[in-house]
């Protein structure tokens, strides 16, 4: 097995249109979509071991574990994660990721992330929240669920 990277990009392979951009430590998928958002993964070496970070705009999330980190990745371009995004003055001050609950037919938070001095500089303009999510990956589609692959 190669790299995660390496990893990533061969499950990538099948979206031609997409525009990736990787190196030895990262891969980022940029959105075709204007609703949609950007997705990267980061590789830290340290002496016990890879450490990842998972990028959706600009929130994150830390993984000490390869396979959630490029479940992560994966569940970002999929129809069942959607980033919910405040904004301030125009800036991004709050991301929560939302996760879709089958069962319970609604979006329910998964991972909530704040750049405080940001939030508190802005505090006094006007809250906006925008509503962000990519289909890459669609969840409905039995096989894709079963293989954790994209599908066409």
């Amino acid at each position: 097995m190669g790299t995660v990277i390496e990893e990533i990009r061969e499950k990538l392979a099948k979206y031609p249109q997409a525009r990736i951009e990787h190196d030895t430590s990262s891969i980022t998928w940029y959105p075709t979509d204007p609703e949609g958002f950007l997705v990267r993964l980061t590789v830290e070496c340290r002496s016990g071991g890879e450490r990842y970070a998972v990028y959706y705009n600009g929130s994150r999330e830390d993984f000490t574990h390869r396979g959630a980190a490029v479940q992560a990745f994966g569940f970002g371009l999929s129809t069942g994660c959607r980033l919910r995004e405040y904004l301030r003055a125009g800036r991004a001050v709050r991301w929560i990721v939302e996760a879709w609950s089958p069962r319970r037919q609604r979006w329910e938070a998964d991972w909530d992330f704040v750049r405080v001095l940001r939030a508190l500089a802005f505090s006094w303009r006007r809250l906006t929240v925008r509503h962000l999510q990519n289909r890459i990956i669609d969840l409905d589609d039995e096989k894709a669920v079963e293989n954790g692959e994209p599908t066409d």
